[in-house]
């Protein structure tokens, strides 16, 4: 398979927060290699997933629904990133209600990519809107911290993850 310039960028970022296969009872993820769990695909070996198994697998369910390339290599590369780790639904929600702060068009959060979210996301102005996502993506894991106490191991990853820190 061909995968665009902004896709292998975008991809690489991604893995190198996920890592390789993980197991920790803590994690509310469960079983995970290369970030994708097995609660997620439960008919794949999630232990013996490659690297480019997991690539495959993040452009046919992530990338591509998201129409991450039509949102340009900064927007559509966080979106992802944000997918991955949190949910497709979720993080287009977090798109949708910081395109909104930005001040834009007014989206619906209803968590699903069309073409006015594409649109919207196109008039805005990228690095506003990589704030705006860093910190809707950090009240999220906040959220999940305060619900969950053991979650606090996981702040600082987190955090950088939302690129907060």
């Amino acid at each position: 398979m061909t995968y665009t310039p902004t896709f292998l960028r975008a991809v690489e970022f991604t893995l190198s927060h996920e890592g390789q296969y993980v197991n920790d009872p803590d994690d509310p993820g469960g079983e995970t290699n290369w970030g994708i769990s097995k609660r997620s695909y439960p008919q794949l070996d999630i232990k013996n997933l490659t690297r480019d198994g997991a690539i495959a697998i993040y452009h046919r369910d992530f990338w591509t629904p998201l129409r991450c390339d039509e949102m340009g290599a900064v927007i559509g590369g966080k979106v992802f990133d944000m997918a991955v780790n949190i949910g497709r639904g979720r993080a287009v929600r977090l798109l949708q209600m910081s395109v909104n702060t930005h001040g834009g068009m007014k989206l619906d959060a209803d968590g699903l990519i069309g073409n006015k979210t594409i649109q919207a996301v196109r008039l805005t102005i990228p690095d506003m809107m990589i704030r705006l996502l860093a910190i809707a993506h950090a009240a999220y894991y906040e959220g999940l911290i305060a619900a969950r106490p053991k979650n606090e191991k996981y702040r600082n990853g987190w955090m950088k993850r939302a690129g907060v820190l």
